[in-house]
């Protein structure tokens, strides 16, 4: 009699399935009593199968080994900023680079079109950010550049050249460029709290 109809002490032997979900001690006593009872079985049911899932394993593995040395977007974990060559301080890295992420995952990974987002209030809220924090970093915080140009116009530096006193309209000027310095980073830091706060919902 084959080992799938093995009898022992006047009783049969029966296969025992592998169960979905169980202790990991489990999953061991079953492929124990299985490879005893039903060598040839368990031979083609789990041995063969979990030979060639490793060598698929193996080569997949070296294949991905070969993409991380030597393709650039793989070989470095780089963080886009879209920011132009040059040195910037670690919070306007930490920042452009955290948005420069939104707009992948907006522009880039379509994310209004592939989820969604009314499946349920949490994700309703989160969509709300999204949209609301995309909005920000392209719209409205780019206006800054504008802004600080125009103050600039009228500043007169000629005091720091001559040793004289700055006028008192460039006085006020730079007290205004301080001030909206203070309040832009203010601002920075809150927007970036709010997009860490929905991180987990930015996938596809």
């Amino acid at each position: 009699m084959s080992s799938l109809d093995n009898k022992q002490e006047g009783r049969l032997i029966t296969w025992k399935k592998t169960p979905k979900v169980a202790e990991w001690h489990i999953f061991g006593e079953v492929a124990d009593y299985n490879k005893t009872n039903h060598p040839i079985r368990f031979f083609f049911v789990d041995t063969l199968p979990d030979m060639f899932h490793q060598k698929i394993y193996n080569i997949n593995q070296f294949g991905w080994s070969l993409v991380h040395r030597f393709h650039h977007k793989h070989k470095y974990n780089m963080i886009p900023t879209g920011l132009k060559p040059g040195y910037y301080d670690i919070p306007s890295l930490m920042t452009h680079g955290m948005f420069t992420f939104l707009e992948r995952y907006v522009d880039g990974e379509k994310c209004f079109e592939r989820i969604n987002w009314d499946s349920d209030p949490e994700h309703a809220c989160a969509a709300s950010e999204i949209e609301d924090l995309y909005y920000w970093w392209m719209n409205i915080r780019p206006l800054r550049k504008g802004i600080k140009n125009e103050l600039y116009e009228g500043v007169d530096n000629t005091g720091f050249v001559t040793n004289t006193p700055l006028s008192d309209n460039t006085k006020i000027i730079y007290n205004e460029l301080g001030r909206l310095v203070l309040r832009w980073n203010s601002e920075d830091k809150y927007n970036l709290k709010r997009l860490v706060m929905i991180k987990d919902y930015m996938w596809t």
